[in-house]
């Protein structure tokens, strides 16, 4: 588990994170919407991908070329939700291999 206490000791460590939320139709299952954060390794927002229903296989590539160098993939309900929806649309992303935090799963 990664824990720092400000934005100074983030920025010391130098990670490189790929931050995502995914919005689900209930019944469906259907990705409604996605977002993404990708921030470089000092710290600063790098990227920023939204998507809204519209052309979700390349707004999934786009997703995935972001999580190339990245040190860990971040999320609030990451691993029981976001990232089972994406294999479910997308099996073979590169992203599943990157180390995974949970906001939900910390404690």
């Amino acid at each position: 588990m990664l824990i720092w206490r400000n934005s100074e000791q983030a920025e010391a460590l130098s990670l490189r994170i790929l931050s995502i939320d995914i919005d689900v139709q209930p019944h469906t299952d259907q990705i409604l919407a996605l977002a993404a954060v990708r921030t470089a390794g000092d710290a600063s927002t790098e990227v920023v991908l939204r998507h809204n229903r519209r052309d979700l296989p390349a707004t999934l590539t786009r997703l995935d070329s972001l999580a190339v160098d990245a040190d860990f993939l971040l999320g609030h309900n990451l691993i029981l939700l976001d990232l089972h929806k994406l294999h479910v649309v997308s099996p073979r992303m590169e992203l599943f291999d990157i180390q995974q935090e949970d906001s939900l799963m910390t404690g």
